[in-house]
């Protein structure tokens, strides 16, 4: 896994990008404002690392954000408290799988220490075959916090993940 310093010029850039702009285009669970600044200062975050243009304001992206491998890539990210471990994991809505992506990046924004984890990275078919599904209603258990998935969604752990 891969630790990245997040940059305050990137936090101030994607959050006025927030600000200014509807990231939510998809038709359902497009995220608050605060989820969708989270991605985005992950995406930026990662664009930065890879020597990509940071993000500029339009409308939904067709399901990828940036060409990785050859691959149209999709850059999920989640918020935590701690640094993630081999067997956190990472999810994708069910109603996302159909997006235009071939590969997926999954990083975790830990927001105590302002610490991007990029976690690795998988195809979408070595994605599909290694995850588990989960039906909208299922109850999940995350450390200590008890939910119940307002969606079907699909789990990896990360050591199932490609290294970065």
């Amino acid at each position: 896994m891969i630790q990245i310093e997040l940059k305050q010029s990137i936090i101030d850039y994607s959050k006025e990008l927030v600000d200014n702009n509807n990231f939510g285009q998809r038709s359902y669970d497009n995220g608050n404002k605060k989820e969708q600044l989270i991605g985005i200062v992950s995406e930026n975050t990662i664009r930065n690392y890879l020597g990509y243009e940071l993000i500029e304001a339009k409308g939904f992206d067709g399901g990828y954000d940036i060409m990785y491998k050859g691959m149209r890539t999709d850059i999920k990210s989640m918020t935590r408290k701690v640094e993630p471990k081999p067997y956190y994991v990472n999810n994708i809505f069910d109603a996302q799988i159909k997006n235009n992506s071939q590969a997926y990046i999954f990083s975790s924004l830990n927001v105590s220490n302002k610490i991007l984890t990029i976690c690795g990275w998988i195809t979408k078919d070595e994605f599909i075959s290694k995850a588990t599904f989960y039906a909208k209603g299922a109850e999940r258990i995350r450390g200590k916090e008890k939910f119940i998935l307002r969606a079907n969604n699909w789990e990896i752990e990360n050591k199932d993940l490609n290294y970065f």
